[in-house]
């Protein structure tokens, strides 16, 4: 149910719902990242970062997609600096998604720092084509 909630576009009904199953397993990385995606979806980007946050530290091994998610949340809600830690570290981690050279190259450009956002995007474009 809480599937076709999120796919009729009732949001905030589908976050309940996920929140549901969530409590009984929360170690479902699916399931989370649609309740995220559902939060967002409904105006509740600020209230995913401690979910988040909570999360990253307490799986063993955090998708790339998940630890993404965590460092684009941060960027929508103005806290550019700790996003850029976030992506920095991934790089650090050896992470090769494109994604995460893009995202380092919007904020380094945010920052007016042209010549690493150049380098990042550069990067990422080119990881893109492989």
């Amino acid at each position: 149910y809480a599937f076709c909630s999120r796919k009729a576009k009732r949001y905030k009904d589908a976050s309940i719902l996920y929140r549901q199953i969530l409590s009984v397993d929360p170690y479902k990385e699916d399931y989370l990242k649609n309740l995220l995606f559902c939060m967002r979806m409904d105006g509740k980007d600020k209230d995913t970062l401690p979910i988040l946050k909570a999360a990253i530290a307490e799986f063993k091994n955090p998708s790339i997609d998940l630890v993404l998610v965590y460092g684009v949340t941060l960027y929508r809600c103005g806290k550019d600096e700790e996003a850029l830690a976030v992506f920095q570290k991934m790089v650090y981690n050896g992470f090769k998604d494109w994604r995460v050279y893009r995202n380092l190259g919007i904020l380094y450009r945010n920052k007016g720092i042209d010549e690493w956002a150049d380098m990042y995007l550069k990067k990422s474009e080119k990881l893109k084509k492989n």
